[in-house]
């Protein structure tokens, strides 16, 4: 375990890089939100949408369309309920974060002066947090950045262990005389248990 430590230590501060950086690449995609990034790509509309985007004030009625807009670390979805004559009910969602969103914040528009369908005030959530995202990006950051670091000593190890057990010089892989040191690179020979 003492020598494991390092390594953990290690990983549980990447994952606090990796923290950081999710919401610096969310913070970052907030300019989506603005329309001050120009390179929006990805747009889709779907029909029958088969959900609201974000939890509503009180059951609402399906939604009928759903337009989506993507880019790196952000997605917006405009969710409607649309009658024939008119639009009821509308949600706007901005979801930020990479690879899942971690932030997102909601606005609504329903009939205000009908209260079967939610308050008359607070069309707006502000920031919210999207747990899984919080939770999960940064192991999507610091996993593979353990790997890259910590696979060569790691491998390094494995080949020094293996060479001990089988009797050779940890460090060369040169044969060990009973003298206990390595007459080729004159290292002392390490036992590992």
């Amino acid at each position: 375990m003492r020598r494991a430590r390092p390594y953990i230590v290690f990983f549980i501060l990447l994952l606090l890089i990796g923290a950081v950086a999710n919401f610096a690449i969310s913070i970052w995609a907030t300019g989506f939100m603005a329309g001050s990034r120009a390179w929006t790509t990805v747009t889709s509309r779907f029909t029958n949408a088969p959900a609201w985007p974000g939890p509503t004030p009180v059951p609402w009625p399906p939604a009928t369309t759903l337009d989506e807009t993507r880019a790196f670390a952000y997605r917006h979805l405009d969710a409607r309920t649309v009658t024939a004559t008119q639009s009821t009910h509308s949600m706007s969602a901005h979801e930020l974060g990479w690879p899942l969103p971690a932030l997102a914040k909601y606005q609504y528009w329903w009939p205000w002066d009908d209260p079967q369908w939610g308050p008359s005030s607070a069309n707006e959530t502000g920031i919210v947090f999207l747990w899984p995202g919080v939770l999960l990006n940064p192991f999507a950051f610091a996993i593979p950045a353990w790997i890259l670091i910590a696979a060569p000593f790691l491998a390094r190890n494995a080949l020094r262990r293996s060479r001990a057990r089988r009797g050779l010089c940890a460090r060369c892989g040169y044969p060990i005389p009973a003298s206990g040191a390595c007459p080729e690179c004159g290292a002392v020979a390490v036992k590992f248990v």
